[in-house]
């Protein structure tokens, strides 16, 4: 900890790193001391905190998860993410190449780095305007999805794909977790799994996800599909099925979260957001290509019965045609 970071704290100032950034300089004067500790913290712990969910980060600052969400309300961003997003643009620019050649040589486990390189992307994407025509849009849309799926390749590791694969086939339920846009993901990916003859259930209701969890047994396998691996409460649900023997697949992009310490399997996505629509597909596309990934993989290992269950729902689905 610098010396202009200690008397910054102590006065309650900004110190030299945080005025740097113009983000927190432009709102400073709406600071409360801790508000100014926090964008300090931030300022100095700059490439730690681009991998910090909001619960890592009120841990690591000893401030509440409430007083984080205020402080970004006032920055005019709408949570821990959307401030991610803006702040990207004061990494160096080199750092999103020196972090994909990283991966690169060290092989599929420099996991930290996805949730960092979807911000830098989401940041370096411009705001749509009324003047955009449908092309530029069309062009950069595009662009967006492509440049996660490229970057999520780069990272993704094939020993844990292979090892959801293999979890999958051994077991004979398959539940899948996630809520939003997330259940989204879940409802695609359970629509497909249940060729391959399983029980599968997708489950977006905390409650009902956490009476079906203590009810799970050695047989039952979870996708759990969240971004952030922060959504309220997943974490427990998780930890019960697992104490009930149920093994955990998580699609993610934050491999530090409470919800991925449950997991036995974490699956990461690079996911740029455009900054017009923070709903937008990228995301859920991103994880929809992981699960068929292992989809694919799980067609290999199931190969006699997927090809007789196919013809079969082929079939049946014949009789519906006019």
């Amino acid at each position: 900890m610098t010396e202009d970071f200690k008397i910054a704290v102590k006065k309650g100032q900004l110190c030299l790193k945080a005025q740097a950034i113009a983000l927190f300089a432009k709102y400073a004067h709406l600071f409360t001391k801790s508000d100014t500790a926090l964008a300090n913290f931030i300022a100095c712990h700059f490439e730690q905190f681009m991998h910090m969910t909001i619960l890592d980060l009120a841990n690591a600052t000893a401030l509440s998860e409430i007083t984080i969400s205020r402080f970004c309300k006032k920055l005019g961003l709408a949570g821990v993410h959307a401030l991610k997003i803006s702040l990207a643009y004061y990494l160096p620019q080199d750092s999103l190449t020196q972090s994909t050649e990283a991966t690169a040589a060290d092989g599929p486990h420099v996991h930290q780095d996805a949730a960092l390189i979807g911000a830098q992307l989401g940041a370096r994407q411009r705001p749509f305007t009324p003047d955009d025509s449908t092309q530029q849009i069309c062009t950069e849309v595009f662009a967006s999805i492509s440049a996660g799926l490229n970057q999520t390749l780069k990272l993704i590791d094939y020993a844990a794909i292979d090892q959801a694969a293999q979890l999958i086939d051994q077991g004979s339920r398959l539940l899948f977790f996630g809520y939003g846009n997330s259940a989204v993901v879940c409802h695609d990916l359970g629509t497909r799994f249940v060729r391959f003859g399983l029980s599968c259930e997708v489950i977006s209701d905390l409650h009902q996800q956490m009476t079906i969890a203590a009810l799970c047994g050695p047989s039952t396998v979870i996708v759990a599909v969240s971004y952030s691996g922060s959504s309220l409460h997943l974490d427990e649900v998780l930890r019960l099925a697992r104490s009930r023997g149920a093994k955990v697949i998580l699609l993610t992009s934050y491999t530090n979260s409470a919800v991925a310490q449950q997991a036995d399997v974490v699956l990461l996505g690079v996911c740029p957001e455009l900054k017009n629509n923070t709903e937008a597909a990228t995301s859920r596309l991103i994880y929809m290509a992981i699960g068929d990934v292992i989809y694919t993989r799980l067609t290999l290992l199931r190969s006699a019965q997927y090809q007789d269950n196919l013809k079969s729902m082929r079939a049946s689905l014949a009789l519906l045609r006019t």
